[in-house]
């Protein structure tokens, strides 16, 4: 493999492989514990299971890292939960990047007027209430 030779301590698996090549993982061999670094995160992983390939899985979802995949525009027509919420929140979004594996959309704004508004996922490993949209 790229980043380290089969059966060795630190193999990964074919299909972690591919995603740590087209994620930019880095192997850092002075890293005991952790020798895997993720680039877009600033974090430090090991190769087992529930480490690197877990991470890859669930914060870099491979389908909308294909080159070809492109998030459909997004359109908010209103908010339930608050007028003013919904006020604001109404409008066109074009996604913009990708926040905990998923699309995270802009707002296109109309005039320099308009709140700069996002949405985007939180899943659930810091606090278990904010976890959706």
């Amino acid at each position: 493999g790229k980043h380290v030779k089969p059966d060795s301590k630190y193999a990964l698996s074919r299909a972690c492989e591919e995603l740590a090549i087209q994620m930019g993982i880095q192997f850092c061999p002075d890293s005991r514990s952790n020798p895997f670094l993720c680039p877009p995160c600033n974090r430090l992983f090991n190769a087992g299971a529930s480490s690197l390939v877990r991470h890859l899985v669930q914060m870099h979802n491979p389908a909308l890292q294909h080159k070809d995949f492109t998030p459909a525009p997004l359109h908010v027509s209103a908010c339930n939960n608050h007028k003013q919420a919904s006020e604001e929140m109404r409008g066109n979004y074009i996604a913009k990047g990708l926040h905990h594996g998923k699309p995270l959309y802009q707002k296109v704004c109309t005039d320099v007027s308009d709140v700069v508004v996002f949405l985007y996922f939180w899943d659930s490993r810091h606090v278990e209430q904010h976890h959706g949209w």
